[in-house]
């Protein structure tokens, strides 16, 4: 079954514009983006404590679409930024993500701005810190990137961990 609609759960406006161009170009379903109003405190917190909230949503009244969650590791691990969303449902007593639920959890490790260098052909080390865009929208050239080495399945060597995690978790949820 294809999704009618992919929500997209992120941190601040540079996230929600890539996500949501690039998801343009993986579905032809409605995308809605859902991101932390700018000057009230961290977006990391914010996915952290809007996710199980829109997990719980999914499951009961999107039974047709599909969650992407996309949260920055800043120094976590990939592995340390999902144990962390699985423990914000359990503090609210709601099921963690199952094989069965359609959720891709995305974590961009250090940040997006480490995948945009990658996809500026840069060699890039996932515990640096990279420069931000100028404006959200310049990320264009990226996503044109992304997706030409999704559509060819095949990454430019090396590859970020992260971002070889991020496409299995594409992969799974949007074929």
């Amino acid at each position: 079954m294809k999704p009618a609609q992919v929500i997209v759960l992120c941190e601040d406006k540079d996230h929600a514009v890539f996500a949501y161009r690039f998801l343009r170009h993986r579905t032809k379903h409605r995308v809605r983006v859902i991101y932390a109003p700018r000057g009230e405190g961290s977006g990391e917190q914010f996915v952290r404590e809007q996710y199980p909230h829109q997990l719980r949503a999914l499951r009961t009244t999107h039974v047709n679409a599909v969650l992407v969650v996309m949260i920055d590791g800043d120094i976590a691990s990939v592995e340390e930024r999902i144990r962390q969303l699985h423990e914000s449902c359990r503090q609210l007593d709601i099921r963690s993500r199952t094989p069965q639920d359609r959720v891709a959890l995305v974590v961009p490790t250090r940040s997006i701005e480490t995948r945009l260098r990658y996809m500026d052909g840069h060699t890039v080390n996932e515990t640096d810190r990279y420069p931000r865009l100028k404006h959200p929208g310049d990320c264009k050239r990226h996503v044109r990137a992304l997706v030409e080495m999704c559509r060819t399945g095949q990454l430019r060597d090396p590859a970020p961990q992260s971002l070889a995690a991020a496409c299995e978790e594409y992969r799974r949820v949007l074929p």
